[in-house]
């Protein structure tokens, strides 16, 4: 399962340029936008958390983001929504800094 979709993330690749590097530089630059995609979204995600539903999402090891994203998921029926508008958010972002 992933929250952020393959064309979203292929799409992002292209409009930023991404597609003409070699694949570990696109890979280091792809892991690091995923990274602040899905700290931006999850912030969102858990403000709406009660304070039970954090310790327990919190109890979930890091290394193991399927249950992480099955816990969002269950508690967010709109999680996968604020990932993509989140992805969208980061391209746009990125297009406006480029030179």
């Amino acid at each position: 399962m992933q929250l952020i979709s393959d064309k979203t993330l292929r799409d992002i690749e292209e409009s930023i340029g991404l597609d003409l590097f070699g694949e570990k530089e696109k890979a280091s630059a792809m892991k690091k936008i995923v990274t602040l995609i899905s700290g931006r979204a999850g912030l969102r995600i858990m403000k709406q958390f009660s304070e039970e539903e954090a310790k327990e999402f919190n109890k979930i090891p890091e290394e193991n983001l399927e249950e992480m994203e099955n816990y969002i998921i269950s508690k967010n029926p709109n999680a996968k929504d604020i990932f993509e508008e989140e992805a969208t958010k980061m391209k746009e972002e990125i297009l406006k800094m480029k030179i």
